[in-house]
């Protein structure tokens, strides 16, 4: 075995589930980890290089919610631009004019009638809102 397939695997991994979301599920990692180093690595050796990286805090563990079952992991540099998102978000809040009154968005539900319920809350909430951000985050 290559010496430097276990830390490839990893960083592979790392940087293949967390370019998709903030916080990625030990498993996919694993599973990421053990196809870039297929016929390289074994999974021993993978989860010995993963709990490494854990201790010297390049993976940061995230707590989970309720119910979730497995461990989820994030970085230093995650949590950095998270934390420039969530700024950008208080700076924008309330400022804004909202891009439509009623009649608009009146006309804008009857053009878009294949929408579903949800789609059309979001299109409402996006025409009234008065901040220049919204986000929605899923469950960690």
């Amino acid at each position: 075995m290559d010496i430097n397939e276990k830390p490839v695997s990893i960083t592979y991994a790392r940087d293949r589930g967390l370019e998709r979301a903030a916080v990625v599920d030990e498993r996919v990692l694993m599973r990421d980890a053990l196809k870039q180093g297929i016929g390289a690595t074994r999974l021993p050796e993978i989860k010995a290089e993963f709990e490494r990286r854990v201790q010297s805090h390049e993976l940061i563990e995230v707590q989970r919610g309720l119910g979730l079952a497995g461990r989820a992991f994030t970085t230093f540099e995650m949590q950095g631009f998270e934390r420039q998102i969530i700024e950008h978000m208080r700076m924008g809040q309330g400022n804004r004019t909202v891009l439509a009154d009623g009649n608009v968005r009146q006309q804008m539900m009857e053009q878009h009638q294949h929408l579903s319920v949800s789609q059309k809350h979001a299109v409402d909430t996006v025409l009234t809102s008065r901040d220049q951000m919204m986000a929605y985050g899923a469950p960690v």
